[in-house]
């Protein structure tokens, strides 16, 4: 399984780095994504038959761990979209979950392009659960959970993080803001 995600964060530093190389940046990037796809048509089947294989710890350099699943979501795998909502919410070590990696790449966090697309797909789509845990008399408790409201450790979800950026607010309130977005978020809001 390939990690491209170093070599798109090299090209995303490239692009900062070199702004008057962008064109000759973004081409060599665009001959590298044709060449080269984050899963093999083989792993898309495996990731449909039995998810669950691709939740296992893969340790970090900087001692934290994530998982493939995590991995996949953040370059931009589409079929993650259409796992069962309870694995879109499992967590790595830094406390993101499958879901909110997803939105990270689709916004461009290695790229700096944003994917309408994925993000109008992931926006079309529901992710709702049943989370069972046992309450302090014993008992089981059902609670009805929404993966794409699921809070990473600072307590931000996907869709904050989305309206963050769409809005230019927060940690984006230096960048212009993004009014495809924000259509996008109005129209997910209206359904």
């Amino acid at each position: 399984m390939h990690d491209l995600r170093y070599f798109k964060n090299l090209i995303r530093v490239a692009k900062d780095n070199f702004p008057e190389k962008t064109a000759l940046i973004e081409s060599i990037e665009d001959k590298f994504n044709s060449l080269f796809e984050s899963i093999t048509y083989k792993h898309k089947l495996a990731l449909r038959r039995y998810p669950l294989q691709y939740v296992n710890k893969i340790y970090q350099g900087d001692g934290g761990w994530t998982s493939q699943l995590h991995i996949w979501a953040e370059e931009g795998v589409r079929e993650i979209l259409d796992l069962d909502p309870v694995l879109l919410s499992f967590k790595n070590s830094y406390g993101d979950t499958v879901l909110m990696c997803f939105v990270k790449g689709a916004t461009g966090s290695l790229t700096d392009k944003m994917d309408y697309d994925s993000l109008r797909m992931m926006l079309g789509k529901t992710f709702w659960y049943t989370d069972s845990s046992v309450d302090k008399n014993g008992m089981e408790v059902q609670e009805r959970k929404d993966a794409l409201a699921e809070p990473d450790v600072f307590g931000q979800r996907p869709l904050d993080y989305l309206i963050d950026i769409a809005y230019a607010q927060n940690e984006y309130a230096d960048d212009l803001p993004d009014e495809e977005l924000q259509r996008m978020l109005e129209e997910y809001v209206s359904h």
